[in-house]
């Protein structure tokens, strides 16, 4: 599921949500690398399953909400 740009994510407490803002419009990232490269993009959010080790070695089936660029 794509971040949009009004999404709690994408704003925070210090950033309001930019006067360019609509419903339609992405949550935008950009990557500087220190040999001077750089990427953009917009930000993502997938549900991710899988299996958690617990104290007593049993495996849980398992799930969590992640958001990645």
């Amino acid at each position: 599921k794509v971040v949009k740009c009004d999404d709690m994510f994408c704003t925070s407490p210090d950033r309001d949500v930019q006067p360019e803002c609509n419903t339609s419009l992405l949550c935008p990232f950009i990557a500087t690398y220190a040999d001077g490269g750089s990427t953009i993009g917009a930000f993502v959010t997938d549900l991710v399953h899988y299996n958690q080790l617990s104290g007593n070695g049993l495996t849980q089936s398992t799930n969590t909400s992640l958001t990645f660029g």
